[in-house]
């Protein structure tokens, strides 16, 4: 018996034996028995979706390495420095030792484990020293200084304060701000958190 002749324009597979066409939903010929061949196409779709999950995945990879590529060449890093220079300035100083803006979050004084409102509250009664505040939400630019609390022997002299007072002066400046932690929560331009800076302040 002669095999039917396939027709191209008609849907399903041909039976590789007989010659039958089957509808695209069998696995073995209607006539025969014969296991069908899967159709080309499935295969070609499969692997067009597998070409297309690896490139999808190639994007997401692609923009997350950019993502963390620009975030550490714009990192912020703050701390502070002591500062006892040999004309009698006393200083303690933060500083942005990072690569990017750090935009501040929060800033918290704390003595005794008690929060304090701000380093003036630590240094009540002592002549002649000088604070800065820093604002929620201000930026410290990359290697800007800003001077949190300083005293001098020069502007107490100016106010004609002692040898002996302005060495007590001083000492007591010092150790009532080697009672202080500082934590400061910031992030970075593009407002990924940072690791906050909290350690206590000390004067050797």
């Amino acid at each position: 018996m002669p095999k039917e002749v396939a027709d191209t324009n008609q849907k399903g597979t041909y039976c590789p034996n007989c010659g039958s066409l089957n509808v695209p939903e069998r696995k073995s010929c209607h006539k025969c028995g014969t296991t069908l061949p899967k159709k080309k196409w499935e295969l070609d779709n499969k692997i067009a979706l597998l070409a297309l999950l690896v490139a999808v995945s190639a994007i997401f990879i692609g923009a997350y390495q950019a993502d963390r590529t620009v975030h550490t060449n714009i990192k912020p890093l703050l701390d502070f420095r002591i500062v006892e220079s040999p004309d009698g300035e006393h200083s303690i100083i933060l500083r942005n030792y990072g690569l990017g803006p750090a935009v501040i979050e929060s800033v918290h004084f704390y003595k005794n484990g008690k929060e304090l409102k701000d380093l003036r509250s630590a240094l009540a009664n002592l002549p002649s020293y000088t604070t800065s505040t820093i604002g929620t939400h201000s930026y410290i630019q990359k290697d800007q200084e800003i001077y949190l609390a300083e005293i001098t022997s020069d502007k107490l002299e100016q106010k004609n304060y002692n040898k002996t007072q302005i060495h007590e002066i001083i000492e007591s400046f010092r150790e009532r701000l080697n009672e202080i932690t500082i934590k400061i929560a910031y992030e970075d331009v593009l407002g990924e958190n940072q690791t906050a800076l909290d350690r206590p302040t000390y004067f050797p």
